[in-house]
């Protein structure tokens, strides 16, 4: 399932929000349905990986993955990728868009990262594909905006268990 490089950096543990873990986290669902390792580089802080196994339990179309588990995990990276760079963010648009049927019991790498920074306003997109490689297959894409939280609300996430 890894398609990390030997320098890349585990992400073991995870600011919680309520001390829970993030929604996809192998840790948190059954084996058979998805299996996610995140990692970084420590030349790229603006981006982070995921090692990425979709069993039995993700299936949509026969013999394929869901859809909706492509778009959930890609929607998780953006977004984790946030508050690992230490700048807390909530999903203000999301758009996914699905190249190639990905075969369920199959591994995969997703790649996400900060496009832009604007304000508070924050571009970024991911890539769900077979590899790392250039000539990769690619299942699907997706594009979003994040709206840093204010001190207010970042406070209150820390209130709520967020220990980043």
């Amino acid at each position: 399932m890894e398609s990390r490089p030997k320098e890349a950096i585990a992400v073991e543990s995870w600011p919680y929000v309520g001390g829970m873990p993030p929604f996809l986290d192998d840790r948190v669902r059954e084996a058979t349905r998805v299996q996610v390792r995140y990692w970084r580089l420590e030349a790229k802080p603006r981006e982070l990986f995921a090692d990425v196994y979709f069993g039995k339990g993700a299936t949509g179309p026969p013999g394929h993955v869901h859809g909706g588990a492509m778009a959930a995990l890609l929607d998780e990276v953006m977004a984790l990728n946030h508050f690992v760079a230490g700048v807390p963010a909530v999903a203000a648009s999301l758009s996914t868009q699905f190249e190639h049927m990905l075969p369920v019991e199959s591994a995969a790498v997703a790649h996400a990262w900060i496009a832009q920074m604007e304000g508070r306003r924050i571009l970024a997109a991911a890539v769900l594909a077979e590899s790392l490689a250039d000539n990769a297959v690619v299942y699907s894409r997706a594009e979003a905006a994040y709206v840093e939280l204010d001190e207010k609300r970042a406070a209150n996430l820390k209130s709520l268990g967020y220990e980043g």
